[in-house]
């Protein structure tokens, strides 16, 4: 798979789930791929499945040149399955990180690998909370 450098994937972890109803509650893992900047941007639109309302939550996700990965909900909805993220994975960072740190500034474990240039932090279990504006 190809993937374009300054892009965000968000991937829903299906543990071998053959419906997606039934994956509906699992976390989700972001994917990021930086660019020659070491900056992305991805969007999430979360949706129940299966309903043809037009009612989505949002959320863009964008890492910036100085290493900070924001989060912004853009659009509120019904949405009423519970969403988190339990883990990151960024490519394209060139060398390790002396740290890595949470909204919250708590420093988070992670990973380095020199070969594939990317840094994984894992059991994050952070909430993906649909808002307003």
């Amino acid at each position: 798979m190809w993937v374009k450098a300054g892009s965000i994937i968000p991937i829903l972890e299906h543990n071998r789930e053959l419906s997606l109803l039934r994956a509906l509650d699992n976390p989700i893992a972001l994917e990021v791929y930086a660019d020659e900047n070491q900056s992305a941007c991805g969007r999430l639109v979360l949706d129940d499945g299966w309903s043809t309302k037009d009612e989505k939550s949002t959320h863009e996700f964008c890492l910036t040149g100085e290493g900070v990965l924001f989060h912004k909900s853009t659009v509120a909805s019904n949405y009423k399955h519970a969403q988190y993220f339990d883990k990151v994975v960024m490519y394209g960072i060139t060398r390790e990180p002396s740290r890595v740190l949470k909204w919250d500034k708590h420093t988070m474990d992670f990973t380095y690998d020199a070969e594939m240039q990317s840094v994984t932090v894992a059991n994050i279990t952070a909430a993906i909370t649909p808002t307003h504006g």
